[in-house]
């Protein structure tokens, strides 16, 4: 992939969470530090957070009324740890549903995507968290090649065959275990 060799400015694409917008500060901290142009896109809620690196921020004023469901993020931990799909599934379309109105948001404001566009990018870095997948539409509309950071890839993502009946649900390593793995353990 010559493009990323030659990429110099760089579009950063987190999803609305504070550990994801933190993932993304300090890859591009790295970047920048590599000597590359960054820029992040981000809710005006993590202006603090970006304030600690020395990346450009585009920041997205917050919703006049606050869109996301009270305790979504949490519930989803809380599915998480618990090995709970169901409701992880539940909480993952509240999830997609913020994400949706984020990209909207960034698609649709007056002067983000024509900012944007004037900045002339090279490449987008975009959270693959499956929630988060409308965050796509934005290097799309920029035509910008893009690149993933993720921790949840499933089998299907990535283009793996995979049994939907075998394939644990979440490897995660504070989650019960998963009753396969218990049977599959010598």
């Amino acid at each position: 992939m010559p493009w990323i060799l030659t990429a110099e400015k760089i579009l950063l694409l987190p999803c609305d969470h504070p550990g994801h917008v933190t993932l993304f500060a300090n890859a591009g901290r790295a970047l920048k530090n590599g000597g590359y142009d960054v820029y992040i896109v981000a809710k005006a809620k993590y202006r603090k957070v970006l304030d600690t690196t020395s990346l450009q921020a585009i920041l997205i004023e917050e919703e006049p009324v606050n869109l996301v469901p009270e305790g979504i993020y949490h519930n989803f931990e809380q599915a998480l740890m618990n090995n709970d799909v169901l409701g992880q599934m539940s909480a993952f379309e509240g999830v997609t549903e913020i994400m949706t109105r984020l990209a909207d948001t960034i698609l649709s404001t007056d002067g983000v995507i024509d900012k944007l566009t004037d900045l002339r990018f090279h490449m987008a870095i975009v959270d693959g968290v499956p929630g988060c997948r409308s965050l796509y539409a934005i290097p799309l509309k920029l035509g910008l090649r893009y690149v993933t950071i993720t921790s949840a890839h499933s089998p299907w993502t990535v283009g793996l065959p995979a049994m939907p009946s075998v394939e644990p649900s979440q490897l995660h390593p504070a989650a019960a275990p998963h009753p396969l793995l218990i049977e599959l353990k010598p």
